[in-house]
């Protein structure tokens, strides 16, 4: 399957069926199947339900309902629903659990995203009844923050309609589907996708949107599949190099301030008062000077020096085996540095102070890492910051 984990919205209104209201037992038959016919290949799977075959807020707010308590008695309203899918889901040997935004046990359990994970994790359909638990949020905006909570690889918009038009198709006999289309173009546009505040949502975290037709069995695993079912709506390459260049530079920060705190400090950057007092003196690089050339020997053998790197972004971390703070950092190196930044113009180099190759070696196979390390470099100093700017080190 194309995706691990996903977030499927489904429409309160298409659980009704041929009716006008309530529940339609043939339409939770065919749900409940297709999405046991999906759980069944490993797909993680998130449900959120909308209430307005019930009641909907904003309606009842029209009529003469005050809107919170309106949009309260909407929330009950996908609760009843949730707990009809789930009912129909386990009829046919999936198992499902019902977690609520608003304490209602035994119904079902206190939405969190860590126990939404866990079940998830463990193979069960999660359904996530009861909106964002407050009134003026739609259950798209529902949708939209537990997808994004519980890092859906993609929200899938189940509806009655297959995929985004240029126009509204049962009014507009010219209208066009999309088969994709980016966030900005149905802004541009001002097409329906959701409300604004849920597309905004998506839009800010990248989670992309499948709109597609529910009602026709079989489209929900042709869509996990990765067929062209419905709509995608996706970002734009320049939206994608954007966020990722901005998670770089924050991370780059953060790392960077914790190095220089690291070195700073009497416990790491140095065993005695006096030389770290001497060695600051003469060799402290000063954030935004230009970064002297070195060459490293690195874990393997092999020789890199910065002149070599030059137009990439460089992360230089200076450590020790016997600093806390130092052999903390590195074991989010692997997932949050490389793994997040491989493929980029960037190298991440990790370089042991002053240590012998026989005390690194054990520290490697003792934490169990692979990626490569520097061990102390031909030159000596302490904090070398390079100058870091968009076009790398200079």
């Amino acid at each position: 399957m194309k995706y691990k984990r996903v977030l499927l919205k489904l429409s309160g209104e298409s659980l009704q069926g041929s009716q006008k209201y309530g529940l339609s037992p043939e339409v939770l038959q065919s749900y409940a199947e297709q999405i046991r016919a999906a759980a069944a290949t490993g797909v993680q799977i998130g449900i959120v339900i909308g209430g307005g075959n019930i009641f909907r807020g904003l309606t009842g707010a029209k009529k003469g309902f005050d809107r919170v308590k309106g949009d309260q008695m909407g929330m009950l309203a996908t609760i009843i629903n949730s707990l009809a899918l789930q009912s129909a889901l386990e009829d046919n040997g999936v198992k499902a659990k019902v977690l609520t935004s608003i304490r209602m046990e035994p119904i079902g359990e206190y939405y969190s995203k860590a126990r939404a994970i866990e079940y998830l994790e463990a193979g069960y359909v999660v359904i996530i009844g009861g909106g964002t638990s407050n009134p003026y949020f739609t259950t798209d905006s529902a949708s939209a923050l537990r997808g994004i909570e519980i890092e859906a690889d993609v929200m899938l918009k189940g509806t009655r309609v297959d995929g985004v038009y240029t126009a509204d198709p049962e009014k507009d006999p010219a209208a066009v589907k999309f088969d994709e289309i980016s966030f900005e173009e149905v802004l541009d546009r001002r097409l329906k996708v959701m409300d604004l505040t849920a597309f905004t949502l998506c839009r800010e975290n990248g989670l992309q949107i499948i709109v597609f037709d529910m009602d026709t069995p079989g489209n929900l695993g042709k869509v996990l599949a990765g067929e062209r079912i419905g709509t995608l709506v996706k970002k734009t390459k320049a939206m994608a190099t954007r966020k990722s260049n901005k998670q770089l530079w924050i991370m780059l920060a953060l790392i960077a301030v914790i190095i220089a705190a690291i070195l700073l400090l009497p416990s790491c950057g140095s065993r005695g008062g006096k030389a770290a007092a001497d060695t600051e003196s003469t060799t402290l690089v000063k954030a935004g000077d230009k970064a002297p050339d070195f060459t490293v020997e690195m874990f393997d053998g092999t020789k890199t020096s910065l002149a070599e790197l030059k137009g990439k972004v460089v992360l230089l971390n200076f450590w020790a085996t016997w600093c806390p703070p130092c052999r903390q950092e590195l074991t989010r190196v692997q997932k949050d540095i490389i793994d997040r930044f491989a493929g980029r113009n960037f190298v991440f180099l990790p370089i042991s102070r002053g240590e012998k190759r026989e005390d690194v070696a054990a520290f490697r196979e003792k934490m169990g890492y692979t990626f490569p390390m520097g061990l102390t470099p031909r030159r000596p100093f302490t904090t070398v910051m390079p100058r870091i700017t968009s076009r790398g080190i200079s």
